[in-house]
């Protein structure tokens, strides 16, 4: 799909702007696609702040031989994380990978989605961030930046198929999905929140949100 002028702006912004202030956590330092599934599941539900506390920690106690037999003592060790069911899941979904795919996390959407604790969001992470797909990571953050730029209806739009969704896949570069990715996800939690940071936003331009907010002159 051929981008229109306005597209290919918000694109390069996004990237100029992750070039500059991405947030630094251990799992973006990895293209190892276990270790991003791990952290892909534990960010789930849990602030990536709380994660990078005692996400080395949790990687070496899951990926570890016999992880599976010691899952109750993970899940003391981890308690106040809340992961709960989590634990689960990505101990089931590394037994499935090691016994059905050889040890290899699999590279495609049809196979990643039916590992426990693995939705679309997460597939495509995995996709992404360690085979260098580019597909859209599409999360609340990105569809609220998504709504507010191009003047979307929120109404049904994290729903397969709905405009925002088909928008998201039609953004991602080629040449630096990864890049984009991450960039969105930063965006959506530092500068274009529930309160949008508009004052240090280099999108106000092209924000239709912000342009129908602001008061007008005089």
């Amino acid at each position: 799909m051929q981008l229109n002028p306005r597209q290919e702006q918000f694109v390069e912004l996004i990237c100029a702007w992750g070039r500059k202030h991405l947030r630094e956590f251990p799992w973006r330092n990895s293209e190892s696609p276990l270790e991003i599934l791990v952290a892909e599941v534990l960010l789930q539900r849990t602030p990536a702040q709380r994660v990078e506390e005692r996400f080395i920690q949790f990687r070496d106690r899951v990926l570890s031989v016999g992880a599976s037999h010691r899952r109750d003592q993970i899940k003391r060790e981890f308690r106040d994380l809340g992961l709960g069911k989590r634990i689960d899941w990505l101990l089931d979904a590394l037994q499935i990978i090691e016994k059905e795919y050889s040890g290899r996390v699999p590279d495609a959407v049809e196979d990643l989605v039916l590992l426990p604790g693995v939705g679309r969001y997460t597939a495509n992470a995995v996709l992404c961030l360690a085979y260098g797909r580019p597909v859209p990571m599409v999360d609340a953050n990105v569809i609220r930046i998504l709504t507010r730029v191009f003047g979307l209806s929120v109404h049904q739009q994290s729903k397969p198929g709905s405009e925002v969704v088909a928008l998201a896949a039609s953004l991602v570069p080629h040449d630096c999905a990864r890049l984009y990715n991450l960039s969105m996800v930063d965006y959506g939690a530092l500068i274009c929140r529930k309160k949008p940071l508009c004052d240090d936003c280099p999108l106000v331009h092209l924000c239709l949100y912000y342009m129908c907010s602001r008061p007008a002159d005089g």
